[in-house]
């Protein structure tokens, strides 16, 4: 599983919000019951999954998305209060890369288009590492062999 978040403008540094009523959004109801029970978010179960935090196609902003985290997030009278902090080992992923993926991560391809935050029953590393989408950079200068390989 992995939380969906996009916003039209893009992603702060640490912190940001979505509006209380988009807020799991593209999100099948027994997994929303799993995280948002009673109408209560599970903080520990929200803060157990990666994210993918996307502006919006078409934005003001940078078109890519970053993978990270969710550290807290507190429900206001409008908006959802959102702490976070992004894998810096990770480079940034153009959303043209996501939308190419975006069946395999089961995002619709308007979701780009629209601030919200979604939960996908999905494997996130396994669709980004296997494909190279959130494959991290090679050296330059020299060659490394890959992990786990055996001569």
């Amino acid at each position: 599983m992995f939380h969906l978040l996009v916003k039209y403008d893009g992603w702060a540094a640490a912190r940001d919000s979505i509006p209380h009523d988009r807020v799991f959004e593209h999100t099948h109801a027994a997994i929303v019951e799993q995280f948002k029970p009673g109408d209560t978010l599970d903080i520990d179960r929200i803060t157990s999954v990666p994210a993918l935090f996307v502006s919006e196609s078409k934005s003001k902003g940078n078109q890519e998305a970053r993978a990270g985290y969710i550290t807290n997030a507190k429900i206001s009278t409008k908006n959802v209060n959102v702490e976070y902090g992004f894998y810096e080992g990770l480079p940034p992923i153009p959303n043209s890369t996501l939308e190419e993926l975006s069946t395999d991560l089961d995002i619709d391809k308007w979701e780009f288009s629209r601030t919200h935050w979604a939960i996908k029953n999905v494997d996130l590393f396994r669709i980004l590492l296997g494909t190279r989408a959130g494959a991290l950079p090679s050296p330059r200068l020299f060659k490394l062999d890959h992990v786990g390989s055996r001569r």
